[in-house]
């Protein structure tokens, strides 16, 4: 029984996912966003929410059929979307789906790592192949894609370690210059001597040093209340899930001075039924024992 203040609440009013939005515009125009397991459930929400609001949208999943329906759905709302489908548990596919963004848009500005499966058992029947795909798949598979994409996010670090060289070979100059034409102590003012100062930058130094990179950039992990709770059954996913957040953290720290944005949501466990029965559907795993 819901309680009635919920029970009178007009559904039918709520912004539904994905729906087109009605607040002060549209929010990601121009952006291009890659969304793991977005074949369905929550990152096919996510997908068609970025497009609605002006994104181009990757949509990635195990399921090619299930990635082509929500580019489709993408596309007839008058969206853009590109289908890459595959395994993220395969080591090169970080790359490849990085890659494929970067050929089609020419650029990349957000990650949704949400693509997982939960493989449950009680913790003295998880077996090591239980416990090493589901952690390879929450923590190693996301850890893949974003460094794949750390040349693109982290771009304008060649420019300011250039700006490092430019001084230290300013600085080593300067020694040169000193050694080999010494001067009387205390300096003369003026210097007699024509010594090569200031010398010229291909830039302003300070414009470079504080430059931001203009584009948007942000990452979203997703996690999971058995992450941040713990779960009976699910040690495997429930530890992946909890590293989740430890690797959203770091990111973080890491990348922020960058200007990304790296944040990590956590849902709840309503939708464990469905993302264990489509791993039992596409393997036909019967150790699976959620059916048990």
């Amino acid at each position: 029984m819901f309680p009635a203040a919920l029970a009178d609440h007009d559904s039918s009013s709520a912004p539904q996912a994905g729906s087109a939005p009605t607040g002060p515009g549209k929010l990601l125009v121009g952006q291009v966003a890659i969304v793991t397991g977005s074949g369905n459930g929550i990152g096919a929400e996510a997908a068609k929410l970025f497009a609605a609001h002006g994104a181009k949208v990757v949509v990635s999943d195990l399921d090619a059929g299930k990635a082509k329906a929500t580019a489709d759905a993408i596309t007839a709302a008058g969206g853009e979307a590109l289908v890459v489908p595959g395994n993220v548990l395969d080591l090169d596919f970080g790359e490849r789906l990085v890659e494929a963004t970067v050929e089609r848009f020419g650029k990349l500005n957000i990650i949704v790592n949400n693509a997982g499966f939960t493989w449950d058992s009680m913790l003295h029947k998880t077996s090591d192949e239980q416990w090493a795909k589901i952690v390879d798949c929450h923590i190693g598979a996301p850890f893949r894609i974003v460094r794949a994409a750390s040349s693109i996010f982290r771009k304008h670090v060649m420019l300011m370690l250039v700006v490092v060289v430019v001084v230290l070979l300013m600085l080593v100059l300067l020694v040169v210059v000193l050694v080999v034409l010494p001067l009387p102590l205390p300096l003369p003012l003026p210097l007699p001597l024509p010594l090569p100062l200031p010398l010229p930058l291909p830039l302003p130094l300070t414009s470079l040093l504080e430059r931001q990179d203009e584009e948007f950039k942000a990452i979203v992990n997703v996690s999971s209340t058995s992450g941040t709770n713990g779960n009976t059954g699910q040690i495997n996913y429930a530890a992946a899930k909890a590293g989740v957040i430890g690797m959203t953290k770091t990111i973080a720290k890491e990348w922020g001075r960058f200007d990304v944005r790296c944040n990590a949501v956590a849902f709840g466990t309503y939708c464990i039924f469905h993302i264990t029965y489509s791993y039992y559907i596409l393997h036909k795993d019967p150790s699976c024992e959620f059916f048990h």
